[in-house]
């Protein structure tokens, strides 16, 4: 995005909360944050925050909508467990199964399938998956939001592209 487009972005977060007063140091460091953001991305995202969320978005809130609109963040735990659940009951071996996220894949693979689907301690291993699936999940999302602001989802260069950026600010 360049600078008018997330200064249109900013009016139009602006105009949607009126409490919201943004200045132009706000509109310098949305750009700051946002310039390897596909513009309509971003609208997209505005959008969709403007009618579920009752106050303004910070940029973090603007980049994971953009994230999950993309389908780059991980699944709740519940859609996991679900899947996971499916999965053992269908009695394939984890390799075959494809796993809607990696962060699916990883923590089988830190618990372990077979333990998974032998153990007669279902509740204690529920949880336990649950609080490894959970920091992976986590993990992985933070991820994907910076990677998605520096443009990285994009196809963005961004070791070259943030220094050759500066002298344009």
């Amino acid at each position: 995005m360049d600078r008018q487009e997330v200064a249109a972005l900013v009016g139009y977060l602006g105009n949607a909360y009126p409490q919201w007063a943004p200045t132009a140091g706000t509109i310098r460091v949305w750009w700051e944050n946002l310039q390897y953001v596909p513009a309509s991305e971003a609208i997209s995202a505005a959008r969709a925050v403007v009618v579920t969320q009752r106050f303004a978005p910070s940029i973090a809130e603007l980049l994971h909508e953009i994230a999950e609109h993309n389908d780059l963040i991980a699944p709740s735990w519940g859609e996991a467990w679900l899947e996971i659940s499916e999965a053992i009951k269908d009695g394939a071996p984890s390799r075959l199964h494809t796993w809607s996220h990696p962060v699916l894949k990883r923590t089988i693979d830190a618990v372990g399938w077979y333990d998974l689907r032998t153990s007669t301690n279902v509740d204690t291993l529920r949880a336990q998956l649950r609080e490894i699936y959970k920091d992976l999940a986590a993990t992985s999302d933070r991820q994907k939001v910076i990677a998605s602001a520096k443009g990285l989802e994009y196809g963005g260069v961004v070791a070259l592209t943030i220094g050759s950026q500066e002298g344009k600010r």
